[in-house]
């Protein structure tokens, strides 16, 4: 095999998502919800992870109201994959169909600055798609964890260089400064327990979460506006909503824990307006501070 040539998972992918492509959009969610049961049922692990965050950060919730959230959130997994070949495959004019974006000033606004924007953008299970879609009208570069698995990698690599202004690996913080120096707009989701000593722990509904400092000290050494942006799957068959907030102001604002803590607030408000839609399954919880007993 040639050092250019594609191993056949690659290629199975990529038809997989060029049938997905072509059907109706009932059939997408259809064919999305029936993964994300599949996921339910065999993922044990998963689905005890995120059975945990959920209760954590939902204790008010009845344990009948607290399972469907469970089940629900499954739905919202399968169908992230389905949304993921749709924004690789699915045409712009397709897209355009079933999707709308607000706020598109408030980044105008933020870029008119003269400086770099950072795009906050959160681990919804709409994030690909989101991102597909908001390619249509601005070029960013997105920052990404590199898969595992060395095909779907490539196939993750090919679709970013095509949809995406640049990409960056996310460990790779000089070239996020250099890019925002540039003025770029970087597409950055803070929101993963990566723990170390560039975290503090700061509330996340109510429950201290290691979290990571890099949105304030980027936004400082860069001058780049920080700009929130919030996009989920509309009920029905209504598609795609994303709103672009305006530039947080007075941010980064001297304090790296009231930075931090504004940050989570700010997610938290996101997913109360569609709580299934977050992505539980990370170990958000994962490091506790001195003395906490471990919840996983």
């Amino acid at each position: 095999m040639s050092s250019t040539e594609k191993p056949i998972g690659y290629y199975l992918i990529v038809f997989f998502g060029r049938v997905i492509a072509v059907l109706p959009y009932f059939l997408q969610l259809t064919l999305g919800f029936s993964i994300g049961w599949l996921f339910f049922v065999f993922g044990k692990r998963r689905r005890k992870i995120a059975a945990i965050n959920i209760d954590l950060a939902f204790p008010e919730l009845s344990s009948k109201e607290h399972e469907k959230l469970v089940k629900r959130h499954f739905l919202a997994i399968g169908m992230s994959v389905v949304e993921t070949m749709m924004s690789w495959f699915c045409s712009e004019r397709r897209l355009r169909k079933i999707s709308s974006v607000k706020g598109e000033d408030n980044l105008q606004i933020a870029r008119d600055c003269g400086n770099g924007v950072i795009l906050a953008g959160f681990h919804f299970t709409t994030i690909e798609i989101a991102g597909g879609i908001l390619s249509q009208q601005e070029r960013f570069t997105a920052l990404y964890r590199p898969h595992s698995n060395s095909t779907i990698e490539s196939v993750y690599s090919d679709r970013r260089s095509v949809t995406y202004g640049g990409a960056i690996e996310r460990n790779n913080i000089r070239e996020m400064i250099r890019s925002l120096k540039k003025g770029d707009i970087v597409w950055y989701a803070p929101d993963q327990n990566f723990g170390g000593k560039n975290s503090l722990f700061s509330p996340f509904f109510g429950v201290p979460a290691a979290t990571n400092t890099a949105t304030s000290r980027l936004a400082e050494i860069t001058n780049a506006k920080l700009v929130p942006i919030f996009f989920r799957r509309l009920p029905g068959l209504k598609g795609y909503e994303i709103e672009i907030k305006p530039a947080l102001k007075n941010f980064p604002c001297g304090d790296l824990q009231k930075d931090t803590d504004r940050v989570n607030k700010l997610i938290e408000d996101f997913i109360r307006r569609c709580p299934e839609q977050y992505l539980w399954m990370h170990r958000r919880y994962k490091d506790r501070p001195n003395g906490e007993t471990r919840f996983y």
